[in-house]
C-alpha cells in the first residue's frame, strides 16, 4: 500500500513538473526554455519506463482514482500539446533561429521537440488503458497470445509491452489491429487517441514541409 501510493505520489510530481517547463517553454521566447523542455521531457520519458516496467512486474493495476485517474489525461497530453507548439515555434520562428546561431540548429532542437512530445502522447495513453484495464470489471482488452481455449486456463494479464504496443498502433495507423476492445469506456478513450493522434501527424506532416521548404531556399 505504501510502495503504491509513494508510485502515484511520484507519478503526480512528473506530471506537474512536466507541465510547468512545456508552460515555461511555451511563454518563454527564449530558445533554452525550449532545450530545458527536452531535457525534462526525456527524463520524464525515461522514469516512466522505469516506472512501468517494475509496476508490470507486480502486476497491471493502477491504483489511481478520482481526480488523480483524471489527471492522468490531462497532464502528460496537455505537456505534448505545449511540446509541440514549442517546436513549431523553434522551427519556424525567426528570433529562435537567430538565438540558436544558425536555421540547421533550431530545425534540429524543433524536430527533437517534435519526436518528444510525440513519445509523449502516446505514452500518456498507454497509462490511461493500463488504468481503464484496471478499473474495468470485465477484460476490457483481449490480445490474441491471451486467447487460448483449448488450454482450459484463464487468459493471462496482458503486461506492460503489450499495453505499449496497443498505444504506439493506434498512434501510428489509428486502427486496433489484433487487439480486441470489448468496452464502452475503453472504446471512447481509442477513439480519443486516434482522433488525437490524427490531428498531431498531420501536425507534424506540415511542420516537416516547412522545414524542406526552408532548407530549399538556403
Amino acid at each position: 500500500m505504501v510502495r503504491a501510493r509513494a508510485s502515484v505520489t511520484a507519478a503526480v510530481v512528473a506530471d506537474l513538473s512536466m507541465v510547468g517547463l512545456s508552460v515555461y517553454a511555451l511563454a518563454s521566447r527564449e530558445f533554452a526554455a525550449l532545450i530545458a523542455w527536452e531535457v525534462g521531457a526525456l527524463v520524464y520519458l525515461l522514469g516512466t519506463g522505469v516506472v512501468f516496467r517494475h509496476r508490470a512486474r507486480r502486476g497491471t493495476r493502477d491504483p489511481r482514482t478520482g481526480f488523480l485517474n483524471t489527471l492522468s489525461w490531462v497532464m502528460p497530453i496537455a505537456a505534448s500539446l505545449v511540446g509541440v507548439n514549442s517546436a513549431v515555434i523553434a522551427l519556424l520562428g525567426q528570433s529562435f533561429a537567430e538565438q540558436a546561431n544558425g536555421t540547421a540548429t533550431a530545425a534540429a532542437f524543433g524536430v527533437a521537440g517534435i519526436v518528444m512530445s510525440w513519445l509523449l502522447l502516446h505514452i500518456a495513453f498507454v497509462n490511461v488503458y493500463m488504468t481503464r484495464y484496471s478499473e474495468s470489471t470485465v477484460r476490457s482488452l483481449t490480445f490474441p497470445e491471451h486467447r487460448d481455449p483449448e488450454s482450459g486456463r484463464p487468459p493471462r494479464e496482458p503486461g506492460y509491452a503489450e499495453f505499449v504496443y496497443f498505444a504506439f498502433t493506434i498512434g501510428t495507423t489509428f486502427a486496433t489491429s489484433d487487439v480486441e476492445v470489448r468496452t464502452r469506456r475503453m472504446r471512447s478513450a481509442v477513439v480519443t487517441h486516434s482522433v488525437w493522434s490524427f490531428f498531431y501527424n498531420a501536425l507534424v506532416v506540415a511542420v516537416a514541409f516547412q522545414v524542406l521548404q526552408r532548407f530549399a531556399t538556403l
